[in-house]
């Protein structure tokens, strides 16, 4: 659980705000804590955002292109030709390094994860990075990629 704090400490999805900055109260999602076991048996906790709560999530878009199987298997029949070696790579906390901030997502979280995520009482926490479980965070990543590699 630990680790998913520090990835979105790391960098810097969250913000802490007085309950004040809120304009509508209805407007604060909720959270919770997926874990999953690993293939080596070791646990995986993630910070998973309730996004189907947040206001207006109909109007935003949320497609992301994905290739077709025909074009995943092109790199592969081009190294298998070529006798050459494919390694694969992970992004760590992909969505978290995704820019264009969420501008008025807030959500509250429990006593103990609001204090590890340095939030005072009576604080909410202010969502500046699409995180998991928000629905145009697949979205927002692939655009950050793609103006990366542009």
């Amino acid at each position: 659980m630990m680790k998913g704090v520090a990835n979105w400490k790391q960098y810097k999805g969250l913000k802490p705000v007085p309950a004040s900055e809120v304009k509508d109260p209805a407007g604060v999602i909720r959270c919770r804590w997926v874990l999953t076991r690993k293939a080596d048996g070791t646990a995986q906790a993630r910070l998973v955002l309730l996004g189907y709560q947040a206001k207006d999530i109909e109007k935003k878009p949320t497609a992301s292109p994905t290739a077709p199987r025909r074009a995943r298997n092109i790199p592969f029949a081009i190294a298998a030709a070529n006798h050459w070696s494919i390694v694969k790579g992970d992004v760590t906390s992909a969505f978290l390094q995704a820019y264009d901030p969420q501008k008025y997502l807030f959500f509250k979280a429990d006593e103990a994860l609001s204090s590890a995520l340095g939030a005072q009482p009576g604080e909410v926490l202010r969502v500046l990075k699409p995180g998991y479980g928000i629905g145009e965070a697949p979205r927002k990543w692939w655009l950050t990629v793609q103006s990366d590699f542009a």
